[in-house]
């Protein structure tokens, strides 16, 4: 014969009940300790963070940094110092020197005088630092696009370099030509030297806004280092 549960006291809780919120206590507190449990590794497992600190990776970075914001076509015809930049291209024979806070911002200079159906194309590096906007374009064999110029350098080929021997303030211009703004109601300046070295004619543009630094001194000292090599 199945013995009955004796009949519980009032106000006490019958074995049943007390085995069931055992398991339910039980269950609860398994739940908790396996909520804790993921919570902490969630903390403690962070994406970890890898650095290279090789010299090689910085010197790469600090390279890539420092040449081209954005990347020339040509990254190779920049190279860098500890205060100057260079620029070279072998086909056409050409280098130069600017200051290294100027990137090269565009450049379509083909490797070589005759790709491209021998128009040449533009080299054009900025100081995007300042507001009076300094930039330098150098055009080989192609004139398409150029703004009148405010003043004109007239150049001399001594030894593997220019030499300046003139420089010509352009006269204004009072009616507007072609629906253009005259050269000087435009708000900048620009300097422009022209000159044929091996066949390959130069028009070698240094414009900045006006009113601010006069950036003029720092053109000559560029055009200064331009050396024609074979």
């Amino acid at each position: 014969m199945r013995k009955a549960w004796p009949a519980g006291r009032q106000g006490y809780l019958t074995p049943p009940v007390l085995i069931i919120l055992a398991i339910i206590i039980s269950i609860l507190a398994l739940i908790l300790l396996i909520n804790a449990g993921l919570l902490k590794q969630l903390r403690t497992q962070q994406p970890p963070t890898t650095i290279d600190s090789s010299p090689t990776t910085q010197q790469t970075s600090k390279a890539q940094d420092e040449t081209d914001r954005p990347p020339s076509l040509y990254p190779k015809r920049v190279t860098m110092t500890a205060d100057k930049k260079s620029y070279t291209h072998n086909g056409y024979g050409f280098s130069f020197q600017f200051p290294k806070e100027w990137v090269v911002v565009s450049d379509s200079l083909p490797e070589s005088p005759n790709e491209n159906g021998g128009y040449g194309g533009t080299l054009e590096i900025d100081d995007i630092s300042t507001t009076e906007n300094p930039s330098l374009a150098v055009r080989v064999d192609t004139a398409y696009g150029v703004a009148e110029a405010d003043i004109e350098y007239k150049l001399s080929l001594v030894g593997d370099g220019w030499k300046l021997t003139d420089r010509i303030v352009v006269p204004p211009r009072t009616q507007i030509q072609g629906g253009t703004t005259p050269h000087q109601d435009d708000g900048m300046t620009l300097i422009r030297a022209v000159r044929t070295i091996k066949s390959n004619q130069y028009w070698i543009d240094f414009s900045f806004t006006e009113g601010g630094k006069d950036y003029e001194p720092e053109f000559r000292q560029i055009l200064s280092t331009f050396q024609f090599i074979d």
